[in-house]
This record gives structure tokens, sequence and C-alpha cells, in this order.
């Protein structure tokens, strides 16, 4: 009688994905550039980023929310909370999203997001990936994204 159970649970395989269905939650959406274009792994500006600041971009990566209201980090990858710190953490390159509305409020962490920003450089910043250099600033959802 156990061999057929053993048998059925033999059978029985996560599903397969599609390398091309993988391939869509990376490909950039519409003319958006990755995050990985403005910022570096450890958070300092993208070489020539600093020829951009003051220019409109649409950029897209994961949301993480911070401390405080309308300031998110975006990131190349999702975050994961920390259960010592309670903090997201995620690796990669990451800009700050300084935002001039709610539009990001309620988005899920876990799905890339599309933001349109004007770019801006602090000069303090870059020494973690929780403090980049590069901010986006008046940040929002494309409409054509929410």
């Amino acid at each position: 009688m156990r061999k057929p159970v053993l048998n059925g649970i033999s059978a029985i395989r996560p599903p397969a994905f599609a390398a091309s269905e993988i391939m869509a939650v990376r490909a950039a959406p519409d003319n958006a550039m990755p995050v990985s274009e403005l910022s570096s792994a450890n958070g300092r500006a993208a070489k020539g980023i600093e020829r951009s600041a003051g220019r409109s971009v649409t950029v897209w990566g994961y949301l993480s929310a911070t401390a405080t209201p309308r300031v998110y980090l975006l990131s190349e990858e999702s975050a994961a909370y920390c259960q010592m710190c309670g903090i997201s953490h995620a690796g990669g390159p990451s800009v700050m999203l300084r935002c001039r509305d709610d539009s990001f409020v309620g988005v899920s962490d876990i799905e890339p997001v599309v933001a349109e920003g004007r770019i801006s450089l602090r000069t303090m910043g870059g020494e973690t990936f929780f403090d980049p250099q590069v901010e986006l600033l008046e940040a929002s959802r494309p409409a054509k994204h929410r």
C-alpha cells in the first residue's frame, strides 16, 4: 500500500518556468533604464552620470519603503526584510526616490516598478547601499504604469 503512495509523490514536480517568462521580468518596461545605469552596487553614482544631473529619466527596479514618508529605495533586486533589524536588505545598485505624490503607496516590493524623476547627485552618501548617492527628485509613477 505504501508503494502507490510513494509513486504518486515522486510524480509531483514543481512547475517549470520558461526562459521567456523569466526574461520578461528582467526586461526593462518600455523605455525605462535599469537602476544599474545610474548607480553602482555600493551606492555610488555610475560613471558619467554627473553630466545627466537635472535631467528627467524613467527608471525601473524594485521598491523598498523607508522610515521617511514619500521616500523609497529603488534597487536592482527585490529586497528581503531582515528578521534581526527590521530593515529591508537588497544587493546591487540603488537610487533614492523622493516622491512628489503618494503614487507608490501600497506598491508590492516583489514586482518591478517604473519611476520617473529628475536626477540629483548628493555630495554626501554613497557609502553604503542604504545611502545611495543618486536621487530621483519629484519622483512619481507614470500614469500608464499605475
